[in-house]
């Protein structure tokens, strides 16, 4: 079973990291196939309803004009013919004389007579005959019986005469069955004048016959015309009173469009007949002859009533504007009434009682095309019949497409995850896609050598940067080098544990292994910019150059000084000879001891204790005699560090001092940059400090506490010029690993005083692999190398007091890596015996 590795990589998805914000929705290929061929099917279905439509629309205006056409020239037949009838009708009553006079026997064959020609014509409502004197006698047909007051059921006829009798006029009225027999007769008296008649008006002005416009026949309320006729010899006037219901029957008996008016009026716009059967109400609160078909009726709703009537004016008007131009009448045409769209035919009948009538047809268009949408809507559910059919096999054929890339992307995300070898051939019937996998794969081919060449260089690069670090100082040695191939035995060691408390830690691939690597080999890349002279100082004076020659020179003018001093006496006679001569060699052999000790101090192998710092600050008060500029020569930086009064020449000097401009500031900015990073290493407040007595008594070696934290500086210059290179993820933990190397478990180390838990395991090996290696080296010139079993001796005691990790000690030592570490880089006067039980207890 594979060991888990105890250092996560990253939490962070690499992909979400990567990809940037989409600010556009995105669908799916088989989502955007299905829509394209929903679109596709729906506008194609949509184009041929469309035609469809249009055709059938075009087909239904030639139909409804066909049908109009007929219509109307079936109702010019039969008005013509009931025209006619009508005239006949009345010359042969002129002939017969009806007389409205008539009594006895001769009012009851003129009776008989009426009624048989009634019979005769299903279209006559009554006959009557009017006179001058008002007298008046008509025949009444009772086909509704029960719409006439005071007549019975079994009433078939009824009779109206009307004469004066002295000064009254009396109405007589007189019911019969069907065999002609009387039932009832009854007198009344009665005012009204049949001469007032608007049909009685118009025949009497007239010559020949005329057309009353449309009334409500008395008592019946139903409509109807009067054809009626002046007969000079008699005096009389014949009317034969035509139901238009009859006119109506005609009209239903023809195939018009679903709910269409038809109307038949005079040039005049008087309505002859229309479409439908009449309404009383409309009749008697309107006064115009309004008619409705029996599902139009309004059920005494006034509203209802007001907004029909209101649509009948206007289709009537309509028809009235149509029949005033002549070059609309007889086509169809289209218009809109009411917002509602119609087809509207007009056509010329017979002149009738020399007035033009036309009959005119409204049907609206969504009625007559009906038949015709029916068989859209029908293939409209037929098509999306077949469309729910077809999705299923569409939604599978797009799967042909969807699978393949879908095992196409899975490829690609083995290229994103960088494994190029298991990158394969996806199967598919789409030679785009086929072609698109060999691409890929090819792709992941090239992808991984120009990924393994650029992994060899930036390594090489890497490893150039360590070659570069430790031949920068022969101190360092080849310190960068044998680092990294330590580190790599200890992690293999550690990888290798499958118990103990190392039992969770392994690099479970390739990646973790390479970061850890690179790692090792950056540990120390800070020293890349820490000054040599700080690295390489062998002397307490050492900068540039090591400084004890400027002081044997002082040394040198005051040992000439006393010299001249001798001559001086001798030749002023001041002294004698004998005392000149002691005094000089007294002062030339303190000035040689006071040299000499100030050189073996600057060597700095020795422990500066209290006597000897006390003897460097009586030596330092010595002066000598300056008497040049010690501003000449200078750059501009150097003399800032200087006094700006210079002192006047010549002047007297200490032979050892602590100056200003010995004194290096440290940039304010470095400072607060330590503290955002979370260093916690203690920084001293000048950059550098160069008095000559400040670092002559340096207690231990020959670094003041600045030059050793400009060295220790390497690991914040190492966290500094790693953390901001953009590694990818799999690298990500380079910085933390290579920054961590001089911090220890009790939190005394640098540069953050991270402890415990808080320092990785990696970062731990490589704290084991840069002490020992230090320990062992064999090529630093400022220290002599330690044997094997005194360097494990310091690492017993460097895991002890908790500086390294005990675990990974007692590894190192019970592996034996120590030994083949040893083996291949130690000289081998350096490898003795180390007793590794003794450490391991």
């Amino acid at each position: 079973m594979k060991k888990r590795s105890m250092e996560p990589i990253s939490s962070t998805n690499s992909e979400g990291k990567n990809m940037k914000k989409r600010s556009n929705p995105v669908i799916s290929i088989r989502t955007l196939v299905l829509s394209l061929f929903l679109i596709a099917f729906c506008l194609t279905a949509g184009l041929l309803s469309g035609v469809h439509f249009y055709f059938d629309r075009q087909i239904a205006e030639n139909t409804a004009e066909k049908i109009f056409t007929a219509t109307a020239e079936k109702i010019g037949e039969q008005l013509d013919i009931l025209n006619n009838e009508s005239r006949d009708l009345l010359r042969m009553l002129g002939q017969i004389q009806i007389s409205p006079t008539a009594k006895g026997q001769l009012l009851s064959t003129q009776r008989a007579l009426l009624i048989g020609l009634i019979k005769q014509n299903n279209r006559v409502h009554a006959i009557h005959s009017t006179d001058s004197d008002g007298n008046f006698f008509e025949v009444i047909s009772l086909k509704n019986s029960e719409k006439y007051p005071d007549a019975n059921p079994d009433d078939r006829w009824v009779t109206i005469h009307i004469e004066k009798r002295g000064d009254k006029r009396i109405k007589t009225t007189q019911f019969f069955d069907k065999n002609l027999t009387l039932r009832a007769s009854a007198d009344e008296a009665t005012r009204d004048d049949p001469n007032n008649l608007l049909w009685y008006r118009m025949a009497s002005e007239a010559s020949g016959m005329v057309i009353s416009p449309p009334y409500l026949f008395a008592h019946f309320t139903i409509p109807g015309v009067t054809f009626a006729k002046k007969f000079v010899a008699t005096r009389t006037i014949i009317g034969i009173d035509i139901s238009l219901e009859e006119i109506h029957t005609v009209i239903n008996q023809k195939l018009l469009p679903p709910r269409s008016n038809t109307f038949i009026f005079n040039d005049k716009g008087d309505i002859i007949t229309h479409k439908g059967i009449a309404n009383k109400l409309i009749f008697e609160e309107k006064q115009e002859p309004v008619f409705l078909t029996p599902g139009e009726w309004p059920r005494h709703d006034k509203t209802s009533t007001t907004s029909r009537i209101s649509l009948i004016k206007r289709q009537h008007q309509e028809l009235i504007k149509l029949a005033s131009e002549n070059n609309q009448i007889g086509t169809i045409q289209r218009t809109h009434i009411e917002g509602k769209a119609y087809f509207t035919y007009v056509h010329l009948l017979k002149k009738m009682s020399g007035e033009h009538y036309f009959i005119g047809f409204l049907a609206p268009v969504a009625d007559s095309i009906a038949p015709d949408m029916k068989k859209i809507y029908i293939a409209l559910l037929a098509t999306l019949g077949l469309l729910l059919l077809l999705i299923p096999g569409v939604w599978m054929l797009a799967g042909m497409i969807i699978n393949p890339i879908n095992a196409l992307t899975k490829e690609n995300a083995k290229i994103t995850k960088k494994q190029y070898d298991d990158v394969g051939e996806v199967t598919s019937n789409i030679t785009e896609i086929i072609n698109l996998s060999h691409s890929m794969v090819s792709m992941a081919s090239s992808l991984e050598e120009y990924a393994t060449k650029q992994r060899d260089l930036l390594e090489s690069f890497i490893k150039l940067i360590a070659a570069a670090i430790d031949k920068k100082s022969h101190c360092t040695g080849s310190h960068c080098k044998r680092v990294p191939v330590l580190s790599a035995m200890i992690a293999r060691a550690a990888s290798d544990m499958h118990t103990g408390p190392l039992a969770k830690f392994a690099f479970t691939g390739e990646d973790q292994w390479r970061e850890f690597r690179i790692a090792s080999w950056l540990h120390d890349c800070g020293k890349i910019i820490t000054p040599e002279y700080i690295v390489d100082k062998g002397t307490k004076l050492e900068v540039i150059h090591n400084r004890i020659h400027e002081i044997r020179t002082r040394f040198e003018v005051l040992l000439r000084d006393a010299e001249i001093d001798y001559w001086k006496a001798l030749a002023q006679g001041t002294s004698d000879q004998g005392t000149c001569l002691q005094t000089l060699q007294s002062t030339q052999k303190q000035l040689r001891d006071d040299f000499v000790f100030v050189a073996q101090c600057n060597i700095g192998s020795e422990f500066m204790g209290p006597e000897n710092v006390a003897r460097i600050k009586v030596v330092a008060r010595r002066t000598w005699t300056r008497t040049l500029s010690d501003r000449l020569g200078l750059s501009h930086a150097e003399l800032k560090r200087y006094p700006s009064a210079a002192p006047q020449l010549p002047c007297r000097e200490r032979l050892l001092a602590d100056r200003p401009e010995h004194i290096i500031e440290r940039p304010l900015s470095e400072k607060a940059t330590a503290q955002l990073s979370g260093f916690t290493m203690h920084m001293p407040e000048q950059l550098y400090n160069q008095g000559e007595i400040y670092n002559l008594c340096i207690p231990h070696g020959t670094l003041t506490p600045e030059d050793r934290y400009k060295i220790n500086e390497h690991v914040i210059s190492t966290i500094r010029m790693l953390e901001p290179l953009p590694f990818p993820e799999k690298l990500a933990r380079i910085p933390e690993y290579a920054g961590a190397h001089h911090e220890n478990l009790i939190g005394t180390g640098y540069p953050r005083g991270l402890k415990g838990d808080q320092i990785s395991i990696p970062a731990r090996i490589l704290t084991l692999a840069d002490v020992f290696e230090a320990l062992t080296a064999s090529d630093r010139p400022y220290k002599k190398a330690k044997k094997l079993s005194e360097a494990v001796k310091i690492l017993s005691a460097m895991a002890q007091n908790g500086h390294i990790d005990p675990d990974l000690f007692r590894l190192f030592l019970s592996s034996g890596l120590y030994l083949r570490y040893a083996e291949k880089f130690l000289a081998p006067a350096q490898i003795d015996e180390v007793a590794v039980e003794h450490y391991l207890h």
